[in-house]
């Protein structure tokens, strides 16, 4: 079947992190394998055909890791 993406993810990139402790990043941006760790999230969702757009929540000094894709609405929006 042809299925024509119709879902709209809004992945939760926010948090300060502040309970991480002393690192200068919040957690969901800290290196996990040379990639920060929400990128993990991102890149599964933005690989589902499923998927027409993804919104972003996080600060816009933090919008960086998640690049444009081809066929795909990506969009930030602040906390």
């Amino acid at each position: 079947t042809n299925i024509s993406p119709s879902v709209s993810v809004i992945l939760l990139a926010g948090g300060t992190g502040s309970r991480m402790g002393k690192s200068s990043l919040p957690k969901q941006f800290l290196q996990l394998i040379n990639k920060p760790v929400a990128l993990y999230s991102y890149d599964l969702f933005a690989s589902l055909k499923e998927v027409a757009e993804i919104i972003v929540v996080c600060a816009p000094s933090y919008r960086s890791p998640f690049p444009s894709r081809s066929g795909l609405s990506v969009r930030g929006v602040e906390m």
